[in-house]
């Protein structure tokens, strides 16, 4: 049973499209979503989380997801209940400890200087 579901799923910004019929399934387990700057990664993660409906096609989400934001200024709610034990099973299999969150002000943002 696949845990996320799209199909014909579409979304614009305006006259940019993001996303024309895509189609994808994922089953439980770790997935990475890789791609080039602007190519829709967190549109894609938003829509998955429900935080941005798609313009169009339908998508399914069997689960609880967890959006972390790509922003290291703020460390937000989520971000401390997922140290404190709602990802432990997550952090568990990537080798984390919720006492790395200590280096937070050291992080990088990833943004051009």
């Amino acid at each position: 049973m696949s845990t996320l579901r799209a199909s014909q799923l579409t979304h614009s910004f305006g006259d940019i499209t993001i996303f024309d019929g895509l189609d994808l399934q994922l089953d439980r387990g770790c997935t990475g979503v890789v791609g080039e700057n602007g190519s829709g990664k967190t549109t894609l993660l938003r829509m998955i989380a429900g935080d941005l409906p798609p313009d169009g096609g339908s998508l399914t989400v069997d689960g609880r997801v967890l959006l972390v934001p790509q922003s290291v200024e703020v460390m937000t709610e989520a971000i401390a209940a997922f140290a404190d034990g709602d990802g432990y099973a997550l952090r568990g299999r990537l080798g984390l400890k919720a006492t790395m969150l200590d280096r937070w002000p050291t992080l990088s943002s990833g943004a051009s200087p």
